[in-house]
């Protein structure tokens, strides 16, 4: 029952009352409460700073429409009460998570105000009424030790007022309300002694018990006419029931409590605090006017849905977008990876073909070191032939100083020359094996008539490289072109999440829906 009355109010809450209760909960902080409320105890005159304050953040949304606010204020509730979000384009969506709103603002409202719990237990109401009856009840509590000041004349329109609203009322009601307050009538004088004796909130309690909430409409009214008095001044036009009770709200009385109530903590965390003790007054607020007018009627909960809807349908086209560029990653993902498998099949090709000449070239080394009638190269010859008897020379010197070695120094000495001779003759044999692979490149390139069979080898096995080589760069051009738009893809789908992320900062609970 409270998330369909909380529902419907808030599908009825509109222009300034709307504008006032979103900037109440959405734009008060403690450092505003303590600057309003030490700006009213320096003003010379009776001003209320804090409604100030809120008048000028109403004013400040006249640039944006009712249910743009109507929606902004509504995820705000879910979101300080730290509900999942729904599908608000459906009714009993937006009614049952309205409920849920009203079950945790209770629970908090239970523990932070133990005689609440015992109130709740005695009356026969619902959650959401039980949180307005209570507050409006310590609104008149606060009242009492200031009522007992006006002057007979102040006392009399004041009990007046009250007269007038119960004369008004069916018969059948007006004896209720008597026999509560164990009365024969109901009358000025009998007003004037119950406020006097009892309290204006004990009054006060009993008509509306009786009465509904409707009594709440002329009781914050005729206070409003007092609050001079009070030290409260409103600057409001019209002393409707709304912005009547945020002026009894921001007096000090209640905001103080507020303020020192979680004691000495950081701004952030007692920011966070103030807004979770506002919501049951917000609550209020929001409920009030739909609540006190004696002809409820259905208000259809689409100005709520048809503002949700295209936040919901452009999250939608993100997750879309998001999705077809993930699938476009993956296809491209699959074509570099189909790409890669050829380009490591062509490589290796290519180096089993390059294996292959390296064995043809040298087995035809071999070949030539061991062929007496090997072909004659110029220049290459000769050198083979001097380097040869420049190792013969040096063996035989080898020889020469082995057969001399007598003793232990000459020994020694002997060692150390043929240690060097045989340095020498590694290296020649080195140059020697660098002489014979240029012969095999110069009678590979078909110059001479030697080794034809594995010129033809050699030659056929080059053409099939060339090939290879050519498709290898093919597929690095592609393969570098791919990476080039998968690394854009990347970069556009690191755009699509953070556009994905500002929407769910801009209207809370998105993250929370499951899209196929």
């Amino acid at each position: 029952m409270s998330g369909q009355i909380l529902s419907q109010a808030l599908a009825k809450l509109s222009g300034h009352d709307l504008r006032l209760v979103y900037a109440l909960l959405c734009k008060t902080n403690i450092f505003n409460l303590i600057s309003t409320k030490t700006k009213d105890l320096l003003s010379s005159d009776e001003s209320n700073h804090f409604s100030k304050h809120l008048e000028e953040e109403a004013k400040k949304l006249l640039s944006k429409t009712d249910e743009e606010i109507r929606l902004s204020l509504f995820l705000e509730l879910t979101k300080i009460a730290q509900l999942k979000g729904g599908r608000y384009d459906l009714k009993k969506e937006i009614e049952d998570k309205c409920q849920e709103i009203v079950d945790w603002a209770f629970n908090e409202f239970q523990k932070k105000n133990k005689e609440f719990q015992q109130y709740y237990k005695e009356k026969d109401i619902d959650k959401l009424e039980a949180m307005i009856h209570w507050q409006m009840n310590q609104v008149f509590k606060e009242l009492d030790l200031k009522l007992t000041g006006l002057s007979e004349y102040e006392q009399d329109q004041l009990a007046e007022k009250v007269l007038e609203f119960v004369n008004s009322l069916p018969s059948d009601q007006q004896e209720k309300i008597k026999e509560k307050l164990g009365v024969q009538e109901i009358s000025n004088k009998v007003v004037k002694n119950i406020m006097a004796q009892s309290g204006a909130s004990i009054l006060f309690a009993t008509i509306v018990e009786v009465s509904g909430f409707a009594f709440y409409t002329t009781a914050t009214s005729m206070l409003a006419a007092f609050m001079g008095f009070f030290g409260i001044t409103l600057p409001f036009g019209a002393y409707t029931t709304l912005t009547s009770t945020i002026a009894f709200l921001a007096n000090p009385l209640f905001i103080l409590p507020l303020i020192l109530g979680g004691g000495v903590l950081l701004v952030n965390h007692q920011n966070k605090s103030l807004r979770k003790r506002l919501v049951p007054i917000v609550l209020m607020q929001i409920s009030l006017p739909y609540l006190t007018n004696p002809e409820i009627s259905y208000h259809d909960l689409s100005v709520i849905s048809n503002e949700w809807i295209p936040k919901f349908d452009n999250y939608k086209q993100l997750y879309h977008k998001l999705k077809l560029n993930q699938e476009e990653q993956r296809k491209l993902n699959r074509e570099i990876s189909a790409l890669n498998t050829k380009l490591k099949a062509r490589e290796a090709d290519k180096k089993e073909k390059e294996n292959k000449i390296s064995a043809i070239k040298e087995k035809l080394k071999e070949k030539l070191k061991n062929d007496k009638g090997r072909p004659y190269i110029e220049g290459l010859t000769n050198q083979l032939h001097s380097m040869q008897n420049q190792i013969v020379g040096l063996e035989e010197q080898i020889k020469i100083e082995k057969r001399s070695s007598t003793g232990f120094w000459r020994s020694i000495k002997t060692a150390l020359k043929t240690s060097n001779y045989q340095l020498e003759i590694a290296s020649l044999k080195r140059r020697m094996d660098q002489t014979f692979e240029q012969m095999v490149e110069i009678i590979l390139q078909g110059k001479l008539e030697y080794a034809n069979e594995q010129f033809g080898q050699v030659n056929s096995l080059q053409l099939e490289i060339q090939e290879l080589l050519q498709q290898i760069s093919t597929l690095q051009i592609q393969l570098s072109e791919k990476n080039k738009e998968l690394s854009n893809l990347r970069i556009k789908e690191r755009t699509i999440r953070n556009e994905i992320k500002n929407k769910e900062i801009e209207t809370y609970g998105l993250e929370h829906i499951v899209l196929n």
